[in-house]
This record gives C-alpha cells, sequence and structure tokens, in this order.
C-alpha cells in the first residue's frame, strides 16, 4: 500500500494536538484531518472523529475511518510521522 501523507496545519499550543494531516492512499482514497498528538511523551496519529451533543446533553465523538488491520495503521502512522518529522 502506498500513502502519501501532507502536513495541512501546526500550532505551537501548549495543546496536545501538533498538527492536522491529509492522507492519499494508492492514488485513489483521500483521508483529511489526520491528528498529530504528543501526550505522555509519545507522538500518536488520531484519524478523523465526528463531534457531536447527543440529546441529554453530552459531548460524544466518533472515529470516521479507520485502517481494519495492524499492518495498515502502523503504515498510515509511519507515513503521517514522517511527514511532520520532515517539516
Amino acid at each position: 500500500m502506498e500513502i502519501k501523507a501532507v502536513i495541512k496545519q501546526r500550532f505551537n499550543s501548549g495543546k496536545s494536538v501538533k498538527a492536522y494531516a491529509d492522507i492519499i492512499i494508492d492514488g485513489a482514497f483521500a483521508v483529511h484531518g489526520l491528528a498529530v498528538i504528543e501526550k505522555d511523551s509519545e507522538t500518536r496519529v488520531s484519524m478523523p472523529r465526528s463531534h457531536w451533543v447527543n440529546n441529554n446533553g453530552e459531548k460524544r465523538s466518533r472515529v470516521m475511518c479507520h485502517p481494519v488491520s495492524a499492518e495498515a495503521s502502523e503504515q498510515i502512522k509511519e507515513a503521517v510521522l514522517a511527514a511532520y518529522n520532515n517539516n
């Protein structure tokens, strides 16, 4: 699987989200809004989420898309972090 990652926005604030990225998989499928997160001395990649408030007023979120194998997850993480570290 070929994954091209592009960092679209960086943040220098004290918050855990450090950047947003887009990826293109095999030149055929795009995913926008992956987050690069630094927390507890670890840098992670989070897939895009949808946020809403339910009928009880509780804030909820749900991952919109995700890899279905550990191998795909690792490839996405590696591509996004390589783009993040090279800029």
